[in-house]
């Protein structure tokens, strides 16, 4: 079912207006009215779980960029920022499972460099590995 694009589109704008300056408990809220009427929206996902992810609440944060991994398996922020957050919650071995395929989505795409990056993250996190 379909939300109300109008009020999805208000809260976006006012929670990046309210990120941007640096208001993140208020951005949160923003974010969570546009996640209420599309819970599924990547971009909305993406925006919540930063703005968890800098105010240290890294559950909620997690369980946004989950969405986003769901619903885009390959989406290098998702996975990035999944990666690290589970990091931070000491999830050594998922987040070391989605620096690889951070590693891998960056070398599908032509980006050495970076998926390099990415495994070495990996290896950082799991130096048995």
């Amino acid at each position: 079912m379909a939300g109300n694009k109008s009020t999805y589109t208000e809260a976006m704008r006012k929670g990046h207006n309210l990120a941007w300056d640096g208001h993140d408990t208020e951005a949160i809220q923003e974010y969570r009215r546009a996640v209420a009427e599309y819970p599924d929206d990547l971009a909305v996902n993406c925006s919540l779980g930063s703005g968890l992810l800098r105010l240290h609440q890294l559950a909620e944060a997690l369980a946004a960029f989950e969405v986003v991994r769901r619903k885009a398996p390959q989406d290098s922020i998702g996975l990035a920022k999944m990666a690290e957050v589970q990091a931070a919650l000491g999830k050594v071995d998922e987040a070391g499972a989605a620096y690889a395929a951070l590693a891998a989505a960056y070398a599908a795409v032509g980006m050495p460099a970076r998926a390099l990056g990415a495994w070495q993250q990996m290896a950082n996190l799991l130096p048995d590995f």
